[in-house]
């Protein structure tokens, strides 16, 4: 399957559009036709050929006040004999222009079908374009002055880069990118500056996200060196992302002062409709991830990595014992069976009454509210002496022994008489 560079790629070419209404005139990616005062098309019917097969994620329709319309239905083909529908993400009507915005695509016919179009001003002229949108947004936790900042990553120059402030100690710095669009990334490079010291980060994590909240890690390298002015490039499973994250540790420059260098960074992703063709194709070698299906990678015995599968031997899952962790069965209320694991909701777990057994909060020293169970160690239980209350040993009777505590029953607690 061949990867697509977000960051350097060109937009689309046009080479004809067609309707019912005639050819479009075209100006590079825009075409424009003239509907002669028609207000109601019951099928907006349009086929556009490109350039080779190109990518797009993005059609406008502009000149409206408004525009009404059933739905819209958005077919692509390589060879104009079999088409394939697209999935639309969003439309939405911006300062007179229908944006309908799709996952990245690459094709060489699109055909456009809008159902009960209808206009509601006086333009006889519809505009339209077929867009490749990306706008990427990058952030740095630090720069090292104005020349080496975030945004010549993406500039591919050949003078600046991007520098970390030098730290004292190796500090860690964060890139962050914003793609503006949801991509099924494959693939990630990396420059290092034209110098024999290029300061390339030692240690760097690199990991992509959909929302900003679940990260999947896809690169992690420790005790990196590189040589200067070189492209180097990780290859990974295929995550559907909007969001990177470049998490790097700096180089030594020289004592307390440590820095990391970037020249540039690329970014490849691979079509939507590329990669749902390679499905049916018994070859494909597409893996599986959180978000997408396809191949998986059997796990070795106790192997945490991502985006491989757990083998039904795995010493993990066998029965856990006071020895070894593994899966245990869930004990029914109540239950004081051997190997089987307490619920959270088992009657013995709530709390102790004067009628129920259950669990208690301790006692600090010398509480004495309800509800809390005294500690061994409490003041309370050492033994009593004249000085301090505490526990005795009750006495025999009639025992005058030091230490010990008469009883009720004792003969010489009775009543005096005269004998």
């Amino acid at each position: 399957m061949k990867e697509i560079s977000i960051i350097n790629t060109t937009k689309p070419q046009l080479l004809s559009v067609e309707s019912e209404y005639g050819l479009a005139t075209i100006n590079n990616i825009e075409f424009e036709y003239d509907l002669k005062k028609i207000k109601l098309l019951h099928n907006f019917d349009i086929k556009i050929t490109l350039d080779n097969d190109n990518i797009f994620n993005e059609i406008t329709l502009s000149k409206f006040e408004k525009v009404n319309f059933h739905f819209i239905n958005i077919y692509s083909s390589h060879d104009k004999i079999n088409w394939e529908k697209i999935t639309v993400i969003n439309i939405h009507l911006n300062a007179g222009k229908l944006i309908i915005s799709l996952p990245l695509i690459q094709a060489k016919y699109i055909n456009l079908i809008i159902n009960e179009f209808t206009i509601s001003n006086d333009s006889t002229k519809i505009q339209g374009s077929i867009n490749y949108i990306s706008n990427p947004l990058i952030s740095t936790s630090s720069n090292l002055d104005r020349l080496w900042v975030a945004q010549n990553l993406l500039e591919w120059r050949n003078d600046y880069g991007w520098s970390s402030a030098i730290h004292a100690d190796q500090k860690e710095d964060i890139i962050n990118i914003d793609l503006n669009h949801e991509f099924y990334i494959s693939r990630i490079k990396l420059k290092s500056i034209n110098e024999n010291n290029n300061y390339f980060p030692v240690n760097f994590l690199i990991e992509l996200s959909n929302d900003k909240i679940l990260w999947n890690r896809v690169i992690s390298e420790e005790n990196y060196f590189v040589s200067k002015n070189n492209w180097y490039e990780w290859g990974f499973t295929l995550y559907k992302s909007r969001y990177i994250r470049i998490i790097t540790i700096p180089a030594r420059v020289r004592k307390n002062e440590y820095v990391s260098k970037i020249l540039s960074i690329d970014i490849y992703a691979i079509p939507q409709n590329i990669i749902y063709q390679a499905q049916k194709n018994y070859f494909s070698n597409i893996y599986a991830s959180e978000l997408f299906p396809g191949l998986v990678k059997l796990a070795e015995n106790n192997s945490t990595l991502s985006g491989v599968v757990i083998q039904g031997n795995d010493s993990r899952l066998r029965e856990a014992t006071t020895e070894y962790h593994g899966i245990t069965q869930l004990a029914k209320d109540g239950e004081s069976r051997a190997g089987v694991s307490v619920q959270g909701n088992d009657s013995r777990l709530r709390e102790a009454t004067t009628e129920y057994h259950g669990i208690t909060q301790l006692a600090k020293d010398g509480e004495s509210r309800a509800g809390v169970s005294v500690q061994g160690n409490d003041s309370r239980l050492r033994e009593a002496t004249t000085e301090y209350h505490g526990i005795t040993q009750l006495a025999k009777d009639g025992e005058s022994r030091a230490g010990v505590s008469v009883q009720g029953n004792d003969s010489r607690l009775r009543e005096a008489t005269t004998e």
